[in-house]
């Protein structure tokens, strides 16, 4: 008795065990398909709301093994391009860049580049793992992320900014040179006065006299990045911006107090330039004293005062009568 029991009991053993078996199989595949599934995720972008990282819920097997293979693809065509899509960005959000692709900066503004990685047909990058850059021939700094820190040079003159993008694969691109002027000098001002009628100009501790109506030209000059722009102020009013070149009229007769400060690409602004210009419409009025009698034909005085030195024939008479008395 005791024996069909125990026979029993294994029997039954058996049988639930059997029962067990599809359930921890299945729970095996799931957790197995959750890795596969992560594995493809982890080469996306973090944009998980675009519709190429929305997961289909009625994905069976196949489609889920065509998703790994697309990530295998993923890493391969990583691996074949190698490339990324960068920028040179400024706090200021103004660069200034010349037809020979050199870009323009002064101290005041910091710098920092961006990477990204550039998609593959298709498929997308696996992301930015660390950027490197190096200013002129030094040594290299590293930053982690899609982005550097923020930084500035402070030397005026021609730098290179070199960097490296290296994915999250650890594909390291090839380095990559920005040429940066660093220009930390203002423009000069300057004004030409343009004679609109015949006259000539008297300059002292710039004070000019000009006919009515004169025209000035104004100018400015930049030996880095060149003028952004020329800012006129006429008698305490506001600043108008013009171009370097631009002729104002002053029309108005008296003094006219003139300003003018100048920018250039970068932004460097010059300290004001001050012009006191009077606008004089009146001739000059012209009386001369003769300092010497002036003498008729027969020698008499007709005007002016005698000099003592130079006594005329009447008072040469009178003096010979006064002597002969």
């Amino acid at each position: 008795m005791k024996r069909i029991l125990i026979l029993f009991l294994i029997g039954l053993f058996s049988m639930l065990l059997n029962n067990l078996n599809p359930v921890l199989g299945s729970s095996s595949t799931e957790k197995s398909r959750t890795a596969d599934e992560t594995s493809v995720f982890d080469h996306q972008d973090d944009d998980s709301d675009s519709a190429d990282d929305v997961a289909d819920d009625d994905d069976d097997d196949a489609t889920e093994k065509a998703d790994a293979e697309e990530g295998d693809k993923k890493e391969d065509a990583k691996d074949e391009g190698g490339d990324e899509a960068f920028a040179l960005k400024t706090d200021s959000g103004f660069l200034y860049k010349d037809s020979d692709n050199k870009y323009y900066i002064s101290s005041r503004q910091r710098m920092w580049i961006e990477a990204r990685d550039r998609p593959v047909g298709k498929l997308k990058g696996v992301g930015v793992q660390k950027i490197e850059v190096k200013v002129d021939e030094g040594d290299y700094y590293e930053y982690i992320g899609e982005k550097t820190h923020k930084f500035s040079v402070g030397v005026e003159g021609e730098h290179p900014i070199t960097f490296r993008v290296t994915d999250k694969l650890n594909n390291t691109g090839d380095p990559k040179t920005f040429q940066i002027v660093v220009d930390n000098t203002p423009p000069t001002e300057q004004v030409e006065y343009q004679v609109n009628s015949p006259g000539s100009y008297y300059t002292r501790e710039r004070v000019v006299y000009v006919p009515k109506e004169h025209k000035i030209a104004i100018f400015a000059t930049d030996t880095g990045a060149g003028v952004r722009k020329v800012s006129v102020s006429l008698n305490n009013g506001g600043f108008e911006d013009h171009k370097s070149g631009d002729t104002i009229t002053l029309s108005r007769e008296g003094l006219s107090l003139v300003k003018i400060k100048s920018t250039d690409n970068v932004l460097n602004e010059s300290s004001e330039g001050v012009y006191n210009i009077h606008v004089d419409v009146n001739p000059p009025l012209i009386d001369i004293t003769p300092k010497y009698a002036l003498l008729d034909g027969d020698g008499r005085g007709v005007g002016g005062e005698s000099d003592s030195g130079t006594p005329s024939k009447d008072s040469k008479k009178n003096g010979d009568n006064g002597g002969s008395g």
